[in-house]
């Protein structure tokens, strides 16, 4: 297992419960209604299954690649990871973490940890654009409720 070059975290409150955050987050076919970050998923959310996902970035720019689920833990964790040619070039595994707060709110947790040579320009010229769009996508879930 490579190790990581760097991480994006963030968190945000959502006032819904954690089950009705996770009935959201699951709803591959529903990301085109309402999150401006991850426009489209193609493939459902279950180990070791593929999923295409598009994503638009802060700088408007589309991306679309092909990933692995590695967790599915309801209504607790989702895991992917995506690879350029191999892991040693370019590895992300990204991750959105549910903690249930109380009855009525649930902490989002949404990460990338990247590591692989490619990682290293992506650290110094694409941080602050991925933590932007981390953080919209953040808001657009809060929306939903």
């Amino acid at each position: 297992m490579s190790r990581n070059f760097f991480s994006i975290e963030t968190e945000k409150v959502i006032n819904a419960p954690i089950d009705a955050v996770w009935s959201v987050i699951k709803a591959t076919g529903n990301y085109m209604t309402w999150n401006s970050f991850m426009t489209a998923i193609e493939g459902d959310f279950q180990v070791n299954h593929k999923v295409k996902i598009s994503m638009r970035l802060s700088d408007k720019r589309t991306i679309s690649f092909t990933a692995t689920c590695l967790k599915v833990d309801p209504p607790h964790e989702m895991r992917w990871e995506a690879t350029l040619i191999a892991a040693s070039l370019f590895k992300g595994e990204h991750y959105i973490r549910l903690v249930k707060i109380n009855d009525d709110q649930t902490r989002l947790i949404h990460a990338e940890d990247y590591s692989g040579l490619l990682a290293y320009p992506l650290k110094w010229l694409g941080q602050t654009m991925l933590r932007e769009s981390f953080e919209r996508m953040n808001e657009d879930l809060t929306r939903q409720f």
